[in-house]
C-alpha cells in the first residue's frame, strides 16, 4: 500500500505535461521545479536496507522516465525556449534519482 503511494507521488510530477494551456517549455519548467523539490525532499531520508533503497529508486524512475521520454518524443520542438527549459535528459533524471538516497 505505501509503495503504491510512493509511486503515485512520483507520477504526480508528470501532472503538468497534459495541461493544454501550457506551452512545452512551460511544462518542462514546471516539471523541473517539481522534480528538484522531490529529489531534495527524498535526500532527507536515510534508507539503510540496500534492497529497499534499490526498489525505491527503481520505482521512482519507472514512474516518471517513460512519460518524460514520451513527452520529449511528442514535442520535438527544439526552439531556444524549449532548449533552455530542458534541464534534464532521461539519463540525467535516472542519475539524479540514483544519487538521491546516497549517504
Amino acid at each position: 500500500r505505501s509503495r503504491k503511494g510512493y509511486v503515485a507521488t512520483w507520477k504526480a510530477l508528470m501532472s503538468s505535461f497534459p495541461a493544454a494551456t501550457l506551452s512545452p517549455p512551460e511544462k518542462l519548467t514546471m516539471f523541473n521545479q517539481a522534480f528538484d523539490d522531490m529529489v531534495r525532499s527524498q535526500k532527507a531520508f536515510e534508507v539503510f536496507d540496500m534492497d529497499v533503497r534499490a526498489m525505491l529508486m527503481s520505482d521512482a524512475a519507472d514512474a516518471i522516465i517513460p512519460d518524460y521520454e514520451a513527452f520529449l518524443r511528442q514535442n520535438p520542438d527544439k526552439s531556444v525556449d524549449f532548449s533552455r527549459a530542458m534541464r534534464y535528459t532521461p539519463r540525467d533524471i535516472q542519475n539524479k534519482i540514483n544519487g538521491m538516497l546516497d549517504d
